[in-house]
């Protein structure tokens, strides 16, 4: 085990000084790259590659450009320039080149591999609960799940703040025009549900001879008719049409 997790780090190691390369030498573009994979600076197993990925991302965040200049300056700006290896170290991972274009794929394997290290991090932590004397089965299952919900694993894993959520939808709840969306054709619909959102999924259900056809197809026809492309197809077509 103790192999595999050297070995895991040696390629998060490899992986990490592509991804700051990469964005040494594609910019902008290459750091919202990296983001977009779920990269984070604590997904960097070396305390110099973390302080150089913050570094980065504040320039990101001031909308300045990224270069060996700037990331060298922002350090020294932080205090970190001499515990990172100073200037010297910057201009190595831009010596590497060739990094740009396979960003996105490395910052993947360090967060993969981050969440796995976590994993380990987690399991150590659940075997040293059941060994205390007082430890009951519910309460280490309980410490467990705790553990491994709290594992970031990337991208998917980023949480909305539910106020902040709320807030948003309640502003447009308050948005005085009828429909926010796509119009259905129904006043009294588009005021509750605020119109045909991009991406969403509704589902239309009810007896047989309800009209669910025709509303359907009154919805689309007003969508057709605001400019938005619409299309029906139905089961209940023959196959020519």
């Amino acid at each position: 085990m103790q192999n595999s997790l050297i070995h895991s780090q040696h390629r998060a190691d490899e992986a990490e000084r592509v991804v700051l390369s990469g964005v040494l030498e594609g910019g902008s573009a290459a750091v919202a790259k990296a983001e977009a994979e779920g990269l984070d600076a604590s997904d960097f197993v070396l305390e110099a590659h973390r302080r150089i990925w913050g570094a980065i991302c504040d320039l990101t965040d001031e909308n300045r450009a990224v270069d060996v200049v700037a990331v060298v300056d922002r350090l020294r700006r932080n205090g970190y320039l001499d515990a990172i290896g100073g200037p010297a170290r910057v201009s190595q991972l831009q010596a590497l080149q060739g990094g740009a274009a396979t960003v996105a794929t490395h910052a993947r394997t360090i967060v993969e591999t981050a969440a796995l290290r976590r994993c380990a991090q987690a399991g150590q932590a659940i075997v040293e609960d059941a060994l205390r004397p007082m430890a009951t089965a519910e309460a280490v299952r309980q410490r467990g799940r705790e553990l491994l919900d709290s594992i970031h694993t990337g991208a998917q894993s980023h949480v909305v703040d539910p106020w902040v959520a709320l807030d948003e939808v309640m502003q447009e709840l308050e948005r005085p025009d009828l429909s926010r969306g796509i119009p259905s054709g129904f006043d009294d619909l588009d005021r509750i549900v605020g119109g045909w959102k991009p991406g969403a999924l509704v589902v239309v259900a009810a007896r047989p001879a309800m009209g669910k056809t025709a509303f359907v197809t009154n919805c689309l026809t007003t969508a057709a008719s605001r400019g938005h492309p619409a299309g029906l197809l139905s089961l209940e077509m023959p196959a020519a049409q």
